[in-house]
């Protein structure tokens, strides 16, 4: 704290390639050259780190002038660079990670990393109003599950002279119409709020889920950099529901630089929405598969703030959770939860309407007891008959998210080809009556558009009467091909 220095580095000048520091630096000044607090001659790792009040030409917190640099758990605020930017990387890889970068003064920009790749991850750039440049400066640049916001600052805040990729990230400033991104090469984005972009090359909104047109006020509301260096999202904000992430910064790697990310899911039970049971995409080439199918070089990213769930952006604050469906509690899918005994009609009561299901895991649910050899042919001939011809249909003890079976409960998961086209999505209607009651087999396949027989004459029934007719009809063990008895039945019925 309080060091000064007439050349490089006013605290630490280090000269090694590997080299690792932590601590706390404040109030440091290098007078004529660069790095305030810090100097890497050959780059290094800066790690559970403060760099506040530090004063250089270029670097006010720390300048590495090759080699590769991390700077991971770090809180950078209140630096000065007098000629250049707050933090300075000259070599072939830059990582910023976990950190908040706020509140500084430069004539550059806030991370100033002109060679090679540039990482932000779980990152937060913003208030940066004393910077007179770009906030971030890189060749290929990175952002994920990071935010770069400006309130005061109507201006490019990410210039690349190569491509830049974004994945559930927040880049926002004072304007929606504010140009936010500029690039030499490609944009590719995915699941992200965006002001404005530029490219040379082209903008890759992938899948249509990056939200344009947006200003600081429009994510954030009022909302500031708090006393953890995030800014906390409303609820409502356009941000508030984000994906998981996962980036390849090995650089010996054959998929370094690769951003994957998951697809954010729509009636998946909320104890099954975690990154293991998603599916995964490579920005810029789409699906390819689950998470045994990334990069293993790739590391799952994870927000700050303690949401369960990922927010766009570095701060998951918010206590939102995926929408589930029919059939589906908060934990599992469990057909008892909703008082209804364990057989092979009460199967379908776990069918529900949009289940995503990953390739390998079509159906997960509970089983308070043991099940018997012929269970298996039973369930496939009742839930349909097409899946009894199929080569592979297996019943597999234990929970993926787990790894183990909990004492006194049998979880099973089933398996169908392996094929997420499987899913059961063509059933159109949920396997539910409008007051709750679950459906039997026969009510559920006359629904089902596949299997529902064609019927001449056909007269119209006054809405909500029909499905307890077809309900009633199904339970006393009347088909549609007894059309006699079915009248019987109806007539002595008040109706």
């Amino acid at each position: 704290t309080g060091n000064e220095a007439s050349s490089n580095g006013g605290a630490i000048a280090a000269f090694g390639s590997d080299t690792t520091i932590s601590g706390t630096f404040d109030g440091n000044r290098v007078y004529n050259e660069n790095g305030g607090a810090i100097y890497l001659h050959q780059g290094g790792t800066l790690e559970n780190i403060s760099l506040t009040n530090n004063t250089a030409q270029d670097g006010a917190a720390v300048y590495s002038a090759a080699g590769a640099l991390t700077v991971d758990a770090a809180t950078v605020t209140g630096n000065n660079a007098m000629a250049g930017s707050v933090v300075t990387s000259v070599g072939d890889k830059t990582i910023v990670r976990n950190s908040s970068l706020n509140n500084n003064t430069a004539s550059g920009s806030v991370v100033n990393a002109p060679n090679g790749e540039l990482f932000l991850i779980s990152a937060t750039v913003a208030e940066n109003n004393g910077v007179a440049g770009t906030d971030v400066v890189g060749a290929n640049v990175s952002i994920v599950s990071s935010t770069i916001a400006e309130a005061d600052k109507d201006e490019v805040l990410v210039q690349a002279s190569g491509d830049v990729q974004i994945a559930n990230s927040i880049i926002v400033g004072s304007e929606a119409e504010t140009t936010v991104v500029n690039a030499g090469g490609d944009i590719d984005g995915a699941y992200s709020v965006l002001g404005q972009v530029a490219s040379v090359g082209r903008f890759n909104n992938e899948y249509d889920t990056v939200t344009m047109d947006q200003s600081y006020a429009d994510v954030f509301g009022k909302n500031t950099v708090n006393s953890n260096g995030l800014i906390s999202l409303p609820s409502g904000s356009p941000a508030a529901e984000g994906v998981w992430t996962a980036v390849d910064t090995d650089s010996d790697s054959e998929a370094y630089g690769s951003v994957y990310y998951t697809t954010r899911p729509e009636g998946m039970w909320t104890q099954g929405y975690n990154p293991n049971r998603m599916s995964w995409n490579l920005l810029d080439a789409g699906y390819v598969g689950g998470r045994g199918d990334i990069s293993s070089s790739a590391t799952v990213s994870a927000g700050n703030a303690g949401g369960r769930y990922p927010s766009m952006g570095a701060s998951w604050n918010l206590s939102w959770a995926p929408d589930f469906g029919p059939g589906l509690n908060s934990d599992f899918i469990n057909p008892s939860w909703n008082g209804v005994g364990w057989n092979n009609y009460d199967i379908y009561n776990v069918v529900s309407d949009n289940l995503l299901a990953n390739p390998g895991f079509l159906l997960n649910f509970r089983s308070e007891t043991a099940f018997g050899g012929s269970w298996s042919y039973d369930f496939i001939h009742t839930f349909d008959d097409r899946y009894s011809t199929m080569g592979q249909f297996s019943v597999t003890l234990g929970r993926f998210d787990l790894g183990f079976v909990p004492s006194g409960e049998t979880y099973i998961s089933v398996n169908v080809n392996g094929s997420t086209s499987d899913d059961f999505t063509r059933y159109s209607t949920t396997p539910y009556l409008s007051d709750g009651t679950p459906l039997i087999p026969e009510e559920l396949e006359s629904m089902n558009p596949e299997t529902a027989p064609a019927s001449d004459g056909a007269f119209d029934v006054p809405e909500g009467l029909e499905e307890k007719i077809m309900s009633y009809l199904g339970r006393a063990e009347i088909f549609k091909n007894d059309f006699d008895k079915a009248l019987d039945q109806l007539l002595a019925l008040n109706v």
